[in-house]
């Protein structure tokens, strides 16, 4: 272990997630500070997306290249560019700037985080830790909702959010700084990793990685504009809810320290799934609580990669990088989806979208388990 890489790698990973999660509770406040239709704002988190997704393209060939170390240190000076940037926003075409902006220092770095702990653990302890980093991104999005609600409250504009973030950036990347100079997985034998096929196993992981991480961020990130235009919360009120999404998302990550690899690790996977779909449903039609139970699909993100790290060890480093890169398009068109649904038959019916991708979702993983079955020997059920 190396517990310098893995520190690093949560330290970005929490800039990262409230970075991200501040997105969601500012959609409220943009539509109606700069008069803007849902469809419009939507925008904001589309162009972010797409803007990460081709981040994301060039992370793989510029990691192989220079290391992580490097490529993070730059890509970490993205976070006051986007501070800098909020100041000016005052209209669709800053907003969709600042949308890229946002979108892309938060993803790129949240991806590196990742390879951060990948080479600082052994793969027998790997989810362990992969739960550990991931709890991080619980912690960061449960204090972004609390910290806009604070700001609100105040009435303190919320371009401060983004110059307070910068203060965690320094650090962090002073962390960066030390570690040793070229940062790559090495592994024992020369094999070179196989290639990348959509009609694979690999496919088809990288598929099912994409609607459940397409459910979890649709259901948190349009939670507050759905209780406040539908529920007819205030966002101040809204915000418990949000946070306690992202509690109990951080409290299931974190008790993935406990899990072992193989059966157990399959069973806890569908099942956070299942018991997820379950507390949103009970969030739309019986009471708000049920969303802040949502969270307990926890654990299905750092359980699934690291179960991938395993089972594909030569192709771990840039597979990780191209599933968090799909992940991208996929949200690019979920929330164009989620914006003109609401637009043009309200909120209320947009916000069922979330529920039937954790059906999808469910149904993807199952079907995953099962190739396992057949193309991984290895595997123990």
């Amino acid at each position: 272990m190396r517990l310098n890489f893995i520190i690093a790698g949560m330290g970005l990973l929490l800039i990262s997630a409230f970075i991200d999660s501040s997105r969601g509770p500012l959609l409220p406040v943009l539509s109606h500070e700069l008069g803007l239709a849902y469809e419009q704002v939507s925008w904001f988190l589309v162009v972010g997306y797409l803007s990460s997704m081709t981040l994301g393209r060039m992370l793989i060939p510029l990691v192989d290249r220079y290391g992580v170390k490097r490529v993070c240190l730059v890509l970490c000076g993205l976070v006051p560019l986007t501070a800098l940037f909020a100041q000016v926003v005052s209209g669709l075409g800053t907003l969709i700037v600042f949308g890229a902006l946002v979108a892309c220092s938060s993803a790129s770095i949240g991806a590196l985080s990742n390879l951060f702990v990948l080479n600082g653990t052994d793969p027998a302890y790997r989810a362990r830790f992969y739960g550990l980093l991931h709890a991080m991104y619980g912690l960061g999005s449960q204090l972004a909702p609390i910290v806009i609600g604070v700001f609100l409250a105040r009435a303190w504009q919320w371009q401060g959010l983004f110059v307070l973030v910068c203060f965690p950036v320094l650090i962090v990347m002073w962390i960066v700084f030390r570690l040793p100079g070229h940062v790559r997985e090495h592994h024992p034998n020369a094999v070179l990793p196989a290639r990348f096929r959509w009609i694979s196993i690999q496919g088809l992981l990288v598929v099912a990685f994409g609607i459940y991480v397409g459910a979890e961020v649709l259901g948190s990130m349009w939670m507050t504009t759905y209780l406040v235009e539908v529920r007819q919360f205030t966002v101040e009120d809204a915000t418990p809810y949000a946070t306690g999404f992202f509690l109990s998302m951080t409290l299931t990550r974190l008790a993935c320290f406990l899990v072992r690899e193989d059966a157990q690790e399959r069973r806890i996977i569908w099942g956070c799934l299942l018991m997820g779909l379950a507390a949103f449903l009970l969030g739309l039609f019986v009471h708000p609580v049920g969303f802040a139970l949502t969270g307990l699909v926890g654990p299905f993100f750092p359980l699934v990669l690291a179960r991938m790290s395993r089972y594909f060890p030569k192709e771990a480093p840039a597979l990780t990088l191209r599933i968090l890169l799909i992940v991208q398009g996929a949200l690019a068109i979920c929330h164009f989806g989620m914006g003109w649904i609401a637009t043009h038959f309200g909120v209320a019916v947009a916000y069922q979208v979330p529920a039937f991708a954790y059906v999808v979702a469910l149904a993807s993983i199952s079907l995953y388990f099962r190739q396992e079955r057949r193309y991984l020997p290895n595997v123990s059920f």
